[in-house]
């Protein structure tokens, strides 16, 4: 079959990795407690639980990743987005109360990023800086780390850095992540004043310019993804040099910025994370020194791709399949390499709406709402109520939120109205005016769950906006999106591998809360649950 032209050196990192450790550091029998134990999760960005219940024959007997088969985890909140619900999975709770309400808000009049934070500065970059301060709760490397009085340790790693630092937290040993711009894995001086010599050997292994001349083909025949795929999926423009058919000529024999950001829009993003994550649990002895550890891991693979091309491409399905081949060593390596010291939970952050001309292909109604029409049809609708504001009304757009620029003394009135001329979108099912609700806790406790459950007052936007199912607001008049409490974007599969743990009976089989996966990383670590996480946690002692 045709094969990915995966650079030799990390491969071989990878190979190196996976080869000598398997027995060299098995324990004898009776030696776990004395060694101690390792609790990984792994984060998918944009899995779907459809994803997996559709390709489930192509994964075998073992399942996804060697992993079983999935249940169905839900987030119960219209965010359903990258930061925010890595900020659910970390500290088990809502952005109600651990404030990561967007990947981007307004603060103080100005965007910001949600990891923003001039106080930590990348290695090497002083005017760069990114934290997990935005969080108003504490994660389960936090509550591993305060349990423990700092002896165990707390690694992540991730192809984003938002992903990498919100399931940290600010007390974890090392959050690292792949920097677009060096093209290596970076960390900030929160953690550490420089990078630690496994990182420098990490990237001393040049893994960018290792993709130099990286083509990206099918891993399976053409025929073979079609089962899943719809080859004739519609031609999307092309973003960072990729697109719109295969083969994709990545590396286009450079090394540039452009090629650092275009890997993490292909499955070499699982392979980059995977490298760096079999570094980190062999470099830092993770698991070896009588106590629990905790590796978390985040591969941003399916999303790059899945914003492209769609739900349906040729080219998602592809990266879902190679990610479960190269999991499935990763998780082989672990089980080798700990035996039953070692516990694995993983999940996703969210789903992905399918394109709405790949929708309407199925006879079925439905429309991409890209929001600079809608932005356009707001103003126009603002402006000939209220006149027109320097500027326009419209100050931050990131669907599903939206802050508008308002004149003192009459911002509930503008807030409004702008909610009532978009309630003449007719995708749109609801539109929320989050300030009135934040305001009454009689209209707050009336409505959706996922609707309070998004609301972080003093963060959270002025209108929240929410599409009909399989409709979306997107960020661009191309590509997929998310941020919906509908199946599509809501409903993630969730594997547990866990010896001498099983499921409890009230949740075999049913759906399961994400605010519920880190008081279930606590029960592994044998800690209490961070401090904001309130649901039960899924599993109990086998006899």
């Amino acid at each position: 079959m045709p094969m990915i032209a995966m650079p030799l050196i990390v491969l071989q990192l990878a190979a190196s990795l996976l080869a000598a450790p398997a027995v060299a550091r098995k324990p004898a029998p009776g030696a776990a407690a004395a060694r101690g134990q390792l609790v990984v999760f792994i984060s998918i960005d944009q899995l779907r639980y459809q994803d997996v219940m559709l390709l489930s024959r192509e994964f075998g007997p073992a399942g996804f990743a060697g992993l079983g088969q999935p249940g169905q985890l839900r987030y119960d909140t219209v965010v359903t987005e990258t930061a925010a619900d890595h900020a659910t999975l970390s500290t088990g709770s809502w952005p109600e109360l651990h404030g990561v309400v967007a990947n981007k808000w307004l603060e103080d009049g100005k965007a910001r990023q949600s990891i923003d934070d001039a106080r930590c500065p990348l290695w090497g970059k002083p005017g760069d800086g990114r934290s997990s301060a935005a969080l108003r709760a504490p994660t389960i490397g936090d509550a591993l780390k305060v349990g423990t009085a700092g002896r165990a340790r707390v690694v992540s790693v991730g192809n984003k850095d938002r992903v990498a630092l919100l399931l940290a937290g600010p007390s974890a040993d090392l959050a690292l992540f792949w920097d677009d711009k060096s093209g290596g894995f970076v960390s900030t001086q929160c953690y550490a004043s420089g990078p630690p010599p496994w990182v420098d050997a990490l990237n001393a292994a040049h893994p960018l310019s290792s993709f130099r001349d990286y083509v990206w083909t099918p891993s399976r025949p053409l025929e073979q993804l079609g089962r899943y795929a719809d080859l004739d999926a519609p031609d999307v423009l092309p973003l960072n040099g990729i697109g719109p058919r295969f083969p994709h000529p990545v590396g286009q024999g450079e090394v540039s910025p452009r090629l650092a950001i275009a890997l993490r829009q292909t499955p070499a993003a699982t392979t980059l994370a995977l490298a760096a994550a079999l570094a980190a649990a062999e470099s830092l002895a993770l698991g070896d020194q009588g106590q629990s550890d905790l590796l978390l891991l985040g591969i941003a693979s399916v999303d790059g791709v899945g914003h492209q091309f769609g739900a349906h491409a040729p080219e998602r399905i592809d990266t879902i399949l190679r990610l479960h081949d190269e999991l499935s060593g990763f998780v082989s390596w672990l089980r080798a390499r700990y035996g039953e010291r070692v516990a694995i939970v993983l999940s996703a952050d969210h789903g992905i709406t399918p394109i709405a001309a790949e929708l309407r292909k199925l006879h079925l109604d439905v429309h991409a709402l890209d929001r600079e029409p809608m932005t356009g049809r707001l103003e126009r609708a603002l402006t000939e109520k209220l006149g027109p504001l320097a500027g326009g009304y419209v100050e931050l757009f990131e669907p599903p939120q939206l802050w508008l620029r308002r004149t003192p003394g009459e911002a509930d009135h503008q807030i409004h109205l702008a909610a009532e001329a978009l309630r003449g979108e007719p995708d749109l099912w609801r539109v929320v005016e989050t300030a009135r609700l934040s305001a009454s806790d009689v209209e707050l406790a009336a409505a959706p769950s996922f609707v309070r459950h998004a609301i972080y007052p003093g963060r959270s936007s002025d209108l929240l906006l929410i599409a009909r199912p399989l409709s979306i607001v997107k960020k661009g008049a191309d590509g997929a999106d998310h941020g919906s409490p509908w199946n599509d974007d809501a409903l993630v599969p969730l594997f547990i591998s866990a010896p001498g743990w099983s499921m409890r009976p009230q949740y075999r089989g049913g759906t399961v809360l994400a605010t519920q996966v880190a008081p279930t990383l606590a029960q592994l670590l044998s800690i209490a649950p961070p401090s904001a996480a309130m649901e039960q946690p899924l599993l109990m002692r086998e006899p």
